[in-house]
């Protein structure tokens, strides 16, 4: 794991966006609407996946800091 890892998943985290646009298509420009229950499911679904994104983002850091790839600057 390194740097790039990080970088990676850091990027990742904006998946968060075109999801929403998906929703919203789905909500407003799709021939056929969502029903309530279907943009439900899709926010779950959101939520789940970046809470997922989140937990590699940060198992990830974690890595680098006991690799100590990642530091404390000190300030002596």
């Amino acid at each position: 794991m390194d740097r790039f890892d990080l970088e990676e998943r850091i990027s990742e985290m904006h998946n968060i966006e075109r999801e929403i646009d998906l929703l919203m298509y789905k909500i407003s420009d799709s021939k056929e609407s969502a029903t309530e229950d279907e943009i439900l499911n899709m926010l779950i679904g959101m939520k789940e996946f970046n809470a997922a994104r989140f937990e590699r983002l940060f198992n990830c850091f974690e890595q680098l800091v006991e690799q100590n790839v990642i530091t404390t600057k000190s300030t002596d």
